[in-house]
């Protein structure tokens, strides 16, 4: 396994191919690429698989051998597509520029290390209080959900470079647009219309997913209301990550997150499970509204930092 581990390491710099595609607004080739991308990834694991002679680990070494050519070929097909060439850049130009964009690099580690202890905390502390059979209810059901999360996330990414690109244009009215056909149409849409089917019918989805028979309408329901509001604060939040807004938003989910996790040991222990769907709840709704506050300030305000 030390081979796989050595293969994520050097894996790291070619990585950075999607964000370059993104700053340059061509996120649909970066949507493309990785469509490719998996597809030739779950093709290895599967031909991998089915040659029974492999060792689990042949597979698995196989898989991110995969991994690491397709991430080189991204990488030759972004210098091909902007028409680049290597070149060195003297250390203390890389200093400078490590310095100048260290500030904001910041504020987005903060906001994402925040942001990761809310996602991932939930079902580590309804284990805590409602051992393994909780964790394994809440897991199931926000997946459900985190779903949709994703699914929302994969789809505001291709506004992102419109929201830069017409802020940059003080073309203002053309981002207010944008995001109101986000707020008031994606995410109901998504997240009371395909989320209310979800609530309604997860007896059965997870019957059918996991043949297991799970039922609990509570803990549904409010990881329904906790997917919504997180759909429509995630809208606001990626606007203003558009025009590189990061600095309130990482003090507030920084300073929100040990909240999140009080709440949650405290509900957890007088509610269980639904506890802590609930301490989400109650954590993700002032969030919806300061962010929608502050993007309707800084559109207003026309702010922008990119």
């Amino acid at each position: 396994m030390n081979a796989v581990f050595f293969i994520l390491f050097i894996n790291v710099p070619l990585l950075a191919s999607s964000s370059v595609f993104t700053a340059f607004q061509e996120v649909h080739l970066d949507a493309l690429l990785n469509a490719v991308q998996w597809i030739i990834l779950l093709a290895v694991f599967w031909i991998s698989a089915f040659l029974k002679a492999l060792p689990f680990e042949q597979v698995i070494l196989w898989y991110f051998m995969a991994y690491l050519l397709i991430g080189l070929t991204r990488t030759l097909i972004l210098f091909r597509h902007r028409k680049w060439c290597l070149a060195w850049v003297p250390a203390a130009e890389q200093m400078r520029n490590i310095r100048a964009i260290s500030s904001i690099s910041s504020h987005f580690f903060l906001l994402n290390i925040s942001a990761l202890v809310i996602s991932t905390g939930g079902t580590f502390l309804a284990g805590l209080v409602g051992g393994l059979a909780g964790a394994g209810d809440f897991n199931l059901i926000y997946r459900l959900f985190g779903l949709l999360i994703t699914m929302h996330m994969a789809l505001m990414a291709s506004f992102a470079p419109a929201f830069t690109r017409d802020a940059r244009l003080g073309n203002w009215e053309g981002v207010r647009r944008k995001l109101y056909f986000c707020l008031y149409f994606v995410v109901p849409v998504l997240f009371i219309g395909t989320g209310g089917l979800i609530l309604t019918f997860h007896p059965i989805i997870l019957s059918l997913w996991t043949r297991c028979s799970l039922m609990n309408y509570t803990l549904a329901s409010l990881l329904a209301l906790f997917a919504l509001f997180s759909g429509w604060g995630n809208t606001n939040s990626i606007l203003l990550n558009s025009l590189g807004l990061v600095k309130s938003q990482a003090i507030w989910a920084f300073m929100i997150a040990p909240i999140y996790l009080s709440l949650t040991l405290y509900f957890g222990k007088s509610f269980g499970v639904e506890g802590v769907a609930l301490a989400s709840v109650l954590c993700a709704a002032p969030g919806m509204i300061f962010f929608t506050y502050y993007a309707r300030q800084v559109i207003e305000r026309k702010r922008i930092n990119v």
